[in-house]
């Protein structure tokens, strides 16, 4: 419909700009797959699993597109924080030909992408709280003063951490979490926390412990 509308207004001389299209956004993390490799190497880190939020789509379409141009040197694993994996998958694969047929690149093929699809961190749906995710909330703003969201990076960062000390992966492959931003949505989420809510007062502790 959005395009539809955009495409009159070119017929009547306009020039519509739509916000929101998918392949100019997965763009940014084609680059931004680039920029974790130089930064991966120029520090000696050796990352090689991504942790990335699995949703609509265009993020981590254009982190794997741009994973694929560097010869796929990161396991990307998806954290489903809004769809079922066939949905998922087929939202990659859509974007994928769109970034194919804008760029007229041709990497290699998403079958040969080593992409892992992690579904147990959805809980009861989208933005809907789960409690392993407010305990990443507060384990990343408690230890690294960095904020995290109900909605995308919390479910994403509490499968990075099981992940990281359940021992599923070698323990000499380095891990990444790429935070995706999100952080004012918080100020409407207060009332979505369990764990730091003061039962008697139905007041809510501070995230960070008083110094």
């Amino acid at each position: 419909m959005v395009e539809d509308v955009a495409e009159q207004l070119r017929l009547d001389g306009r020039r519509p700009y739509v916000v929101g299209n998918g392949v100019v956004g997965a763009l940014g993390y084609a680059r931004a797959a680039a920029e974790l490799l130089r930064q991966s190497d120029e520090t000696g880190a050796g990352i090689r699993h991504v942790f990335l939020p699995g949703s609509m789509g265009p993020t981590e379409t254009g982190f794997i597109f741009g994973n694929a141009l560097l010869g796929n040197p990161f396991e990307v694993h998806l954290v489903s924080v809004e769809y079922g994996l066939a949905d998922l998958a087929a939202r990659i694969a859509r974007i994928d030909r769109d970034l194919r047929r804008t760029t007229g690149l041709n990497p290699p093929p998403l079958e040969d992408a080593a992409i892992h699809y992690h579904m147990d961190y959805l809980g009861p749906g989208y933005a809907r709280p789960t409690p392993q995710a407010e305990e990443a909330i507060l384990a990343l703003a408690r230890h690294e003063a960095i904020f995290l969201e109900h909605t995308y990076t919390s479910k994403t960062f509490a499968c990075f951490m099981d992940m990281a000390k359940g021992g599923a992966l070698p323990a000499d492959e380095a891990m990444c979490f790429l935070h995706t931003g999100g952080v004012p949505a918080l100020f409407w989420q207060l009332d979505l926390f369990n764990l730091i809510r003061q039962p008697d007062s139905g007041r809510t502790e501070a995230l960070l412990p008083a110094v």
